[in-house]
Protein backbone atom coordinates (compact mmCIF):
# COMPACT_ATOMS: atom_id res chain seq x y z
CA UNK A 1 0.00 0.00 0.00
CA UNK A 2 1.17 3.53 0.38
CA UNK A 3 4.15 4.43 2.49
CA UNK A 4 1.92 6.50 4.71
CA UNK A 5 -1.66 5.48 5.43
CA UNK A 6 -2.90 9.07 4.97
CA UNK A 7 -3.54 10.67 1.60
CA UNK A 8 -2.03 14.14 2.06
CA UNK A 9 -2.48 17.59 0.54
CA UNK A 10 0.04 20.46 0.49
CA UNK A 11 1.54 21.30 3.89
CA UNK A 12 1.89 24.59 5.67
CA UNK A 13 5.32 25.63 6.94
CA UNK A 14 6.22 23.14 9.61
CA UNK A 15 6.96 24.17 13.16
CA UNK A 16 10.71 24.86 13.02
CA UNK A 17 11.04 25.96 16.67
CA UNK A 18 9.42 22.70 17.78
CA UNK A 19 11.79 20.63 15.65
CA UNK A 20 14.79 22.61 16.87
CA UNK A 21 13.75 22.15 20.48
CA UNK A 22 13.31 18.41 20.10
CA UNK A 23 16.68 18.10 18.36
CA UNK A 24 18.44 20.16 21.02
CA UNK A 25 16.95 18.08 23.83
CA UNK A 26 18.05 14.88 22.12
CA UNK A 27 21.58 16.12 21.52
CA UNK A 28 21.88 17.19 25.15
CA UNK A 29 21.26 13.58 26.08
CA UNK A 30 23.46 12.14 23.38
CA UNK A 31 26.68 14.10 23.32
CA UNK A 32 28.05 13.40 26.83
CA UNK A 33 27.77 9.65 26.32
CA UNK A 34 28.60 8.98 22.67
CA UNK A 35 32.15 7.79 23.29
CA UNK A 36 31.04 5.15 25.79
CA UNK A 37 27.99 3.92 23.90
CA UNK A 38 27.12 1.67 20.99
CA UNK A 39 25.84 3.72 18.07
CA UNK A 40 23.49 2.26 15.46
CA UNK A 41 22.40 4.38 12.54
CA UNK A 42 20.62 3.62 9.31
CA UNK A 43 19.12 5.42 6.33
CA UNK A 44 16.04 4.21 4.46
CA UNK A 45 14.68 5.53 1.18
CA UNK A 46 11.24 4.46 -0.01
CA UNK A 47 9.75 5.48 -3.31
CA UNK A 48 6.53 4.40 -4.90
CA UNK A 49 3.73 5.01 -7.36
CA UNK A 50 0.10 4.05 -7.03
CA UNK A 51 -3.19 4.61 -8.81
CA UNK A 52 -6.25 5.55 -6.75
CA UNK A 53 -9.58 5.40 -8.58
CA UNK A 54 -11.34 7.72 -6.09
CA UNK A 55 -8.96 9.35 -3.56
CA UNK A 56 -11.66 11.70 -2.24
CA UNK A 57 -14.07 8.77 -1.67
CA UNK A 58 -16.83 10.70 -3.42
CA UNK A 59 -20.08 8.96 -4.32
CA UNK A 60 -20.53 11.20 -7.39
CA UNK A 61 -18.16 13.09 -9.69
CA UNK A 62 -15.31 10.70 -8.95
CA UNK A 63 -11.80 11.76 -9.94
CA UNK A 64 -8.84 9.37 -10.08
CA UNK A 65 -5.18 10.24 -9.44
CA UNK A 66 -1.66 8.87 -9.72
CA UNK A 67 0.30 9.31 -6.50
CA UNK A 68 4.10 9.53 -6.52
CA UNK A 69 5.88 9.13 -3.18
CA UNK A 70 9.42 9.66 -1.91
CA UNK A 71 10.22 9.13 1.78
CA UNK A 72 13.80 9.49 3.07
CA UNK A 73 14.22 8.33 6.68
CA UNK A 74 17.07 8.45 9.20
CA UNK A 75 17.23 6.30 12.35
CA UNK A 76 19.74 6.72 15.16
CA UNK A 77 20.08 4.65 18.35
CA UNK A 78 22.73 5.24 21.00
CA UNK A 79 22.88 2.63 23.74
CA UNK A 80 25.04 1.98 26.75
CA UNK A 81 24.53 -0.35 29.71
CA UNK A 82 21.56 1.53 31.14
CA UNK A 83 20.49 4.17 28.59
CA UNK A 84 18.94 4.16 25.14
CA UNK A 85 18.64 7.40 23.17
CA UNK A 86 16.79 7.24 19.86
CA UNK A 87 15.88 9.48 16.95
CA UNK A 88 13.68 8.73 13.95
CA UNK A 89 13.17 11.41 11.27
CA UNK A 90 11.21 11.09 8.02
CA UNK A 91 10.16 13.49 5.28
CA UNK A 92 7.19 12.23 3.25
CA UNK A 93 7.04 13.86 -0.20
CA UNK A 94 3.91 13.33 -2.29
CA UNK A 95 3.16 14.47 -5.82
CA UNK A 96 -0.23 14.02 -7.50
CA UNK A 97 -1.30 13.87 -11.12
CA UNK A 98 -4.73 15.37 -10.35
CA UNK A 99 -4.33 18.70 -8.54
CA UNK A 100 -8.11 19.19 -8.44
CA UNK A 101 -8.44 16.47 -5.81
CA UNK A 102 -5.05 16.33 -4.08
CA UNK A 103 -2.38 18.97 -3.79
CA UNK A 104 1.37 18.30 -3.55
CA UNK A 105 2.82 18.14 -0.04
CA UNK A 106 5.94 17.54 2.01
CA UNK A 107 5.26 16.22 5.51
CA UNK A 108 7.92 15.91 8.24
CA UNK A 109 7.85 13.41 11.08
CA UNK A 110 10.26 13.40 14.03
CA UNK A 111 10.51 11.20 17.12
CA UNK A 112 13.16 11.60 19.82
CA UNK A 113 13.36 9.83 23.15
CA UNK A 114 15.33 8.43 26.04
CA UNK A 115 14.83 5.19 28.01
CA UNK A 116 16.79 4.46 31.19
CA UNK A 117 16.87 0.94 32.59
CA UNK A 118 17.48 0.40 36.26
CA UNK A 119 17.57 -2.69 38.44
CA UNK A 120 13.82 -3.13 38.71
CA UNK A 121 12.32 -1.20 35.84
CA UNK A 122 12.45 1.41 33.08
CA UNK A 123 11.89 5.15 32.93
CA UNK A 124 11.43 6.85 29.57
CA UNK A 125 10.47 10.13 27.90
CA UNK A 126 9.56 10.75 24.26
CA UNK A 127 8.59 13.66 22.02
CA UNK A 128 6.86 13.43 18.63
CA UNK A 129 6.07 15.94 15.92
CA UNK A 130 4.21 15.03 12.74
CA UNK A 131 2.39 16.74 9.91
CA UNK A 132 -0.17 14.88 7.80
CA UNK A 133 -3.07 15.65 5.52
CA UNK A 134 -6.26 16.32 7.44
CA UNK A 135 -8.25 14.52 4.74
CA UNK A 136 -8.28 11.18 6.50
CA UNK A 137 -9.20 12.81 9.82
CA UNK A 138 -12.01 14.74 8.12
CA UNK A 139 -13.48 11.61 6.58
CA UNK A 140 -13.37 9.54 9.75
CA UNK A 141 -14.43 12.35 12.10
CA UNK A 142 -17.19 13.96 10.08
CA UNK A 143 -17.72 11.86 6.94
CA UNK A 144 -16.94 14.92 4.80
CA UNK A 145 -13.99 15.30 2.44
CA UNK A 146 -12.65 18.78 1.78
CA UNK A 147 -10.18 19.39 -1.03
CA UNK A 148 -8.84 22.54 0.61
CA UNK A 149 -5.20 22.69 1.64
CA UNK A 150 -5.62 21.46 5.24
CA UNK A 151 -2.73 20.11 7.30
CA UNK A 152 -3.04 18.32 10.64
CA UNK A 153 -0.14 18.98 13.03
CA UNK A 154 0.37 16.57 15.91
CA UNK A 155 2.69 17.32 18.83
CA UNK A 156 3.12 14.86 21.69
CA UNK A 157 5.14 14.71 24.89
CA UNK A 158 5.03 11.44 26.85
CA UNK A 159 6.67 9.77 29.84
CA UNK A 160 6.52 6.25 31.29
CA UNK A 161 7.66 4.49 34.45
CA UNK A 162 7.65 0.71 34.70
CA UNK A 163 8.61 -0.91 38.01
CA UNK A 164 8.79 -4.53 39.16
CA UNK A 165 7.62 -4.68 42.77
CA UNK A 166 8.71 -8.32 43.07
CA UNK A 167 8.87 -11.43 40.87
CA UNK A 168 5.10 -11.43 40.32
CA UNK A 169 3.82 -7.89 40.83
CA UNK A 170 4.57 -4.92 38.61
CA UNK A 171 3.30 -1.40 38.00
CA UNK A 172 3.27 0.75 34.86
CA UNK A 173 2.38 4.44 34.94
CA UNK A 174 2.46 6.62 31.86
CA UNK A 175 1.13 9.95 30.74
CA UNK A 176 0.99 12.03 27.57
CA UNK A 177 0.04 15.47 26.36
CA UNK A 178 -1.16 15.97 22.77
CA UNK A 179 -1.59 19.21 20.89
CA UNK A 180 -3.49 18.78 17.61
CA UNK A 181 -4.10 21.66 15.22
CA UNK A 182 -5.47 22.12 11.70
CA UNK A 183 -4.20 24.72 9.25
CA UNK A 184 -7.70 25.50 7.91
CA UNK A 185 -10.39 26.31 10.49
CA UNK A 186 -13.97 25.19 10.02
CA UNK A 187 -14.49 21.50 9.40
CA UNK A 188 -12.27 20.33 12.25
CA UNK A 189 -11.33 22.09 15.48
CA UNK A 190 -7.95 22.33 17.20
CA UNK A 191 -7.76 20.55 20.54
CA UNK A 192 -5.40 19.40 23.27
CA UNK A 193 -5.56 16.11 25.12
CA UNK A 194 -3.96 15.14 28.41
CA UNK A 195 -4.10 11.60 29.72
CA UNK A 196 -2.59 9.49 32.47
CA UNK A 197 -3.04 5.84 33.42
CA UNK A 198 -1.65 3.39 35.95
CA UNK A 199 -1.66 -0.38 35.55
CA UNK A 200 -1.02 -2.99 38.22
CA UNK A 201 -0.06 -6.40 36.80
CA UNK A 202 0.31 -9.87 38.32
CA UNK A 203 2.07 -12.91 36.83
CA UNK A 204 -0.28 -15.76 37.75
CA UNK A 205 1.91 -18.33 35.98
CA UNK A 206 4.37 -18.64 33.14
CA UNK A 207 1.46 -18.56 30.69
CA UNK A 208 -1.06 -16.25 32.37
CA UNK A 209 -0.77 -12.63 33.39
CA UNK A 210 -3.58 -10.41 34.69
CA UNK A 211 -3.85 -6.69 35.32
CA UNK A 212 -6.09 -3.87 36.52
CA UNK A 213 -5.91 -0.33 35.13
CA UNK A 214 -7.26 3.08 36.00
CA UNK A 215 -7.05 6.10 33.69
CA UNK A 216 -8.12 9.69 33.20
CA UNK A 217 -8.22 11.89 30.07
CA UNK A 218 -9.32 15.43 29.34
CA UNK A 219 -10.00 16.77 25.84
CA UNK A 220 -9.98 20.55 25.50
CA UNK A 221 -11.34 22.05 22.25
CA UNK A 222 -9.83 25.41 21.26
CA UNK A 223 -13.24 26.74 20.31
CA UNK A 224 -15.87 27.88 22.79
CA UNK A 225 -16.93 24.38 23.79
CA UNK A 226 -16.86 22.70 27.18
CA UNK A 227 -14.09 20.22 27.92
CA UNK A 228 -14.81 16.50 27.93
CA UNK A 229 -13.43 14.47 30.84
CA UNK A 230 -13.12 10.70 30.68
CA UNK A 231 -12.45 8.34 33.61
CA UNK A 232 -12.06 4.63 32.99
CA UNK A 233 -11.51 1.45 34.96
CA UNK A 234 -10.37 -1.74 33.22
CA UNK A 235 -9.14 -5.28 33.88
CA UNK A 236 -7.51 -7.73 31.52
CA UNK A 237 -5.41 -10.81 30.93
CA UNK A 238 -2.72 -12.13 28.61
CA UNK A 239 -2.65 -15.88 28.07
CA UNK A 240 -0.08 -17.96 26.16
CA UNK A 241 -2.22 -20.91 25.10
CA UNK A 242 0.60 -22.71 23.29
CA UNK A 243 4.00 -21.93 21.85
CA UNK A 244 2.51 -20.19 18.81
CA UNK A 245 -0.90 -19.04 20.06
CA UNK A 246 -1.62 -16.19 22.47
CA UNK A 247 -4.70 -14.21 23.47
CA UNK A 248 -4.89 -10.79 25.10
CA UNK A 249 -8.04 -9.16 26.41
CA UNK A 250 -9.20 -6.16 28.40
CA UNK A 251 -12.60 -4.80 29.37
CA UNK A 252 -14.00 -2.10 31.58
CA UNK A 253 -16.25 0.91 31.95
CA UNK A 254 -15.83 4.60 31.24
CA UNK A 255 -17.61 7.78 32.23
CA UNK A 256 -17.72 10.94 30.11
CA UNK A 257 -18.61 14.28 31.65
CA UNK A 258 -18.62 17.87 30.43
CA UNK A 259 -19.56 18.52 26.81
CA UNK A 260 -20.21 14.80 26.35
CA UNK A 261 -22.04 12.82 29.00
CA UNK A 262 -22.11 9.04 28.78
CA UNK A 263 -21.32 5.88 30.72
CA UNK A 264 -20.72 2.63 28.83
CA UNK A 265 -18.30 -0.24 28.35
CA UNK A 266 -15.09 -0.57 26.34
CA UNK A 267 -13.23 -3.77 25.53
CA UNK A 268 -10.63 -5.41 23.32
CA UNK A 269 -9.81 -9.02 22.44
CA UNK A 270 -6.87 -10.01 20.22
CA UNK A 271 -5.53 -13.41 19.18
CA UNK A 272 -2.17 -14.06 17.51
CA UNK A 273 -0.99 -17.34 16.02
CA UNK A 274 2.41 -18.07 14.51
CA UNK A 275 3.55 -21.15 12.63
CA UNK A 276 6.81 -21.93 10.86
CA UNK A 277 5.74 -20.07 7.73
CA UNK A 278 2.63 -18.06 8.56
CA UNK A 279 1.31 -15.47 11.03
CA UNK A 280 -2.34 -14.82 11.80
CA UNK A 281 -3.91 -12.03 13.84
CA UNK A 282 -7.49 -11.05 14.63
CA UNK A 283 -8.78 -8.38 16.98
CA UNK A 284 -12.09 -6.77 17.89
CA UNK A 285 -12.53 -3.71 20.06
CA UNK A 286 -14.78 -0.93 21.27
CA UNK A 287 -12.93 2.24 22.18
CA UNK A 288 -13.15 6.03 22.40
CA UNK A 289 -11.05 8.02 19.92
CA UNK A 290 -10.10 11.69 20.31
CA UNK A 291 -11.33 13.69 17.33
CA UNK A 292 -11.30 17.11 15.72
CA UNK A 293 -15.07 17.37 16.18
CA UNK A 294 -14.40 18.66 19.71
CA UNK A 295 -14.81 15.42 21.62
CA UNK A 296 -14.41 11.65 21.62
CA UNK A 297 -15.88 9.31 19.00
CA UNK A 298 -17.07 5.85 19.99
CA UNK A 299 -15.81 3.22 17.53
CA UNK A 300 -16.26 -0.53 17.07
CA UNK A 301 -13.36 -2.09 15.15
CA UNK A 302 -12.39 -5.38 13.56
CA UNK A 303 -8.87 -6.06 12.27
CA UNK A 304 -7.69 -9.26 10.61
CA UNK A 305 -4.18 -9.86 9.23
CA UNK A 306 -2.39 -12.79 7.56
CA UNK A 307 1.18 -13.25 6.36
CA UNK A 308 2.75 -16.24 4.61
CA UNK A 309 6.47 -16.72 3.95
CA UNK A 310 6.45 -18.40 0.56
CA UNK A 311 10.27 -18.53 0.62
CA UNK A 312 13.22 -16.79 2.23
CA UNK A 313 12.73 -13.92 -0.24
CA UNK A 314 8.97 -13.90 -0.87
CA UNK A 315 6.14 -12.91 1.43
CA UNK A 316 2.43 -12.51 0.73
CA UNK A 317 -0.19 -11.08 3.02
CA UNK A 318 -3.60 -9.54 3.46
CA UNK A 319 -5.23 -7.18 5.94
CA UNK A 320 -8.87 -6.27 6.58
CA UNK A 321 -10.04 -3.36 8.70
CA UNK A 322 -13.59 -2.35 9.64
CA UNK A 323 -14.36 0.70 11.80
CA UNK A 324 -17.89 1.70 12.81
CA UNK A 325 -18.17 5.16 14.39
CA UNK A 326 -21.32 5.81 16.42
CA UNK A 327 -23.70 8.74 16.11
CA UNK A 328 -23.23 11.42 18.80
CA UNK A 329 -25.49 14.46 18.84
CA UNK A 330 -23.46 16.17 21.59
CA UNK A 331 -20.61 16.76 19.10
CA UNK A 332 -22.90 16.86 16.05
CA UNK A 333 -21.63 13.79 14.20
CA UNK A 334 -23.61 11.01 12.52
CA UNK A 335 -22.72 7.35 12.18
CA UNK A 336 -19.92 6.39 9.81
CA UNK A 337 -18.48 3.07 8.61
CA UNK A 338 -15.06 2.72 7.03
CA UNK A 339 -13.61 -0.54 5.69
CA UNK A 340 -10.47 -1.47 3.80
CA UNK A 341 -9.07 -4.67 2.34
CA UNK A 342 -5.39 -4.82 1.35
CA UNK A 343 -3.42 -7.60 -0.35
CA UNK A 344 0.35 -7.36 -0.92
CA UNK A 345 3.40 -9.23 -2.14
CA UNK A 346 6.91 -8.47 -0.82
CA UNK A 347 10.08 -9.54 -2.59
CA UNK A 348 13.57 -9.18 -1.10
CA UNK A 349 15.80 -8.36 -4.04
CA UNK A 350 19.12 -8.02 -2.17
CA UNK A 351 20.19 -7.47 1.42
CA UNK A 352 19.40 -3.76 0.95
CA UNK A 353 16.56 -3.69 -1.59
CA UNK A 354 12.93 -4.75 -1.23
CA UNK A 355 9.88 -4.25 -3.46
CA UNK A 356 6.19 -4.42 -2.58
CA UNK A 357 3.21 -4.83 -4.94
CA UNK A 358 -0.16 -4.03 -3.41
CA UNK A 359 -3.84 -3.74 -4.18
CA UNK A 360 -6.63 -2.41 -2.01
CA UNK A 361 -10.32 -1.66 -1.90
CA UNK A 362 -11.74 0.89 0.53
CA UNK A 363 -15.26 2.03 1.28
CA UNK A 364 -16.90 4.70 3.40
CA UNK A 365 -20.59 4.68 4.29
CA UNK A 366 -22.58 7.51 5.90
CA UNK A 367 -26.32 8.25 6.05
CA UNK A 368 -25.88 10.56 3.07
CA UNK A 369 -23.51 8.63 0.83
CA UNK A 370 -21.66 5.43 0.06
CA UNK A 371 -18.40 5.52 -1.86
CA UNK A 372 -15.67 3.08 -2.89
CA UNK A 373 -12.18 3.26 -4.33
CA UNK A 374 -9.67 0.80 -5.72
CA UNK A 375 -5.93 1.26 -5.31
CA UNK A 376 -2.95 -0.50 -6.89
CA UNK A 377 0.68 0.39 -6.30
CA UNK A 378 4.33 -0.56 -6.20
CA UNK A 379 6.90 0.56 -3.61
CA UNK A 380 10.68 0.16 -3.75
CA UNK A 381 12.65 0.40 -0.49
CA UNK A 382 16.40 0.80 0.01
CA UNK A 383 17.69 0.17 3.53
CA UNK A 384 21.33 0.72 4.44
CA UNK A 385 20.72 -1.55 7.47
CA UNK A 386 23.59 0.18 9.30
CA UNK A 387 26.36 2.61 8.47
Amino acid sequence: MKINSHLPTRHQKYNKPMLQLLTAVTLSFLLPHVNAAEVTKSAILATGIEYDSNPSLADTNKDSAWIFTLAPQIKLDIKDEINLWFLDATLLINRYSNQKVLVNREDPKLTVGWDRTYESGIFGVKADYQETSARFAELQSTGVFSSVDNTQKNKKLAAKWQHAINSRWGILTDGAYYDVSFSVPGTLDNYSLGEVRSQLSYANSEKLGTFAEIGYSQLRPDRDFDNTDMARLMAGANYQISEGLSISSRAGIYNLSGRQSDTDWIAQVKADKATDRANYSVGISRDLVASGVGGFRKADSLKVAWQFNASDSDLIGAEFQLDKYKKDTSVNVDRLTFQQLIAYYDRILTSHWKVRLSAAQKEIDTPDSNARANVIGVTLVYDTLSF
